[in-house]
């Protein structure tokens, strides 16, 4: 159900949003195309006209990439962006920096990834100036990239950058990530950081990338209990996955009061993702963002994995017209991609059979856990 009228009649969306964002970000391998068939949909179903477009967007200059990946790195990057290597020409200092497997060398790499992140700063430019209540960029969310390190499909973390820029204006920001898989390189880069919360819901499971987010990952030194860690298991459904996150967020909203929220909406926990690991639709996704819209913060909303690219599309769209207070048709709107929704045309995400592993005890605990972990972090920045 769509938030009541009166509730959005004066929130103000703003997408980052140009030709060339979505045409260089629809060149990178693991999501060709992707961005393209997002915004078509967006606007077939003309929710570009109850938004502000964000069109001025440029790649971010040098000095501020600096501001979180190293010099050695954003070099190396630049000399497998401009080079047709394959994997194997590849020499040692160059596979140091993570260009391999799932980070590939791909002609371009640099420029697509700074204008994304670009894009990401402008929104939460435009978040931070006032201007605007929610701010979105659906081809940012790219949560793996480390300081010295490309990692799981993610060239330059735009997730950071936007962090980074918000703390300019806010003492607190909160970062949620509901991708599939464990927002490791943003936990990461703030750690240590005290004045930077990161909250992820996850997949963990042995062999299952990136290996990481436990629910004992706290946050260590200044930072300590500043990271909160939901991990799932295979078959989670809306309810679980939605209550969970309520009963964790609203702790987190009380104990560190956020005046930003950062919320990375990677697709590949949908049901008919890929992967085909939890059992979400778009249900489960749109009660998450729900409660950080009525929280009535400036919020960043980014994309991140999905890897079923219809149902990608989908999600990042309902999530566009949940923020603008907008209903949507199910019949999917005859536009250029239109053929690709079928055989139902139809917006739903239907869930799976798939057996579902998570104990309602077991899920009960792990979430009693991170409000705990949340009440010390109060009691941590009372003291400070």
């Amino acid at each position: 159900a769509a938030v009541p009228a009166s509730a959005v009649r004066d929130r103000r969306v703003a997408l980052a949003y140009s030709r060339q964002l979505v045409e260089l970000s629809a060149q990178l391998p693991k999501v060709r195309g992707r961005s393209v068939l997002v915004h078509s949909l967006i606007h077939a179903y003309k929710l570009l006209d109850r938004l502000t477009v964000l069109s001025d967007l440029k790649p971010l200059p040098e000095s501020a990439l600096l501001g979180f990946h190293s010099e050695a790195y954003l070099s190396a990057l630049k000399r497998v962006s401009s080079a047709d290597l394959e994997a194997d020409e590849l020499d040692s200092d160059l596979l140091e920096f993570g260009f391999a497997y799932d980070c590939p060398p791909v002609r371009g790499a640099f420029d697509i990834a700074s204008l994304v992140a670009g894009a990401t700063v402008a929104a939460a430019e435009a978040l931070s100036a006032g201007q605007f209540d929610v701010a979105i960029n659906w081809t940012g969310g790219w949560h793996h990239a480390k300081r010295d390190e490309a990692s799981g499909f993610c060239y330059i973390n735009d997730i950071v950058y936007g962090v980074l820029e918000l703390k300019k204006r806010y003492d607190r920001v909160m970062y949620i990530d509901l991708d599939l898989h464990h927002g490791d390189g943003v936990e990461e880069a703030f750690y240590y950081s005290a004045g930077i919360l990161t909250v992820s819901f996850h997949y963990r499971a042995d062999g299952f990338f990136p290996g990481s987010g436990d629910s004992d990952d706290i946050g260590a030194g200044p930072g300590r209990f500043a990271s909160v860690n939901v991990p799932l298991k295979e078959g989670v459904s809306d309810a679980q996955f939605a209550a969970s996150f309520a009963a964790v967020i609203d702790a987190a909203f009380e104990a560190f009061d956020p005046g930003a929220v950062v919320c990375q909406c990677g697709a590949d926990a949908l049901a008919t993702d890929e992967f085909k690991i939890f059992n979400l639709t778009l249900t489960g996704y749109l009660d998450c963002v729900k409660l950080l819209l009525q929280s009535r913060r400036p919020l960043l909303l980014l994309g991140g994995g999905g890897y079923h690219f219809p149902s990608t599309a989908k999600l990042w769209t309902a999530i566009t017209a949940l923020a603008v207070g907008v209903d949507l048709d199910k019949d999917i709107p005859e536009h250029s991609f239109f053929s690709q929704y079928g055989p139902d045309f139809c917006l739903d995400v239907t869930p799976s059979l798939k057996r579902n592993l998570n104990d309602s005890t077991e899920l009960r605990l792990l979430v009693e856990s991170a409000v705990e972990n949340l009440k010390r972090l109060a009691e941590a920045l009372q003291l400070r």
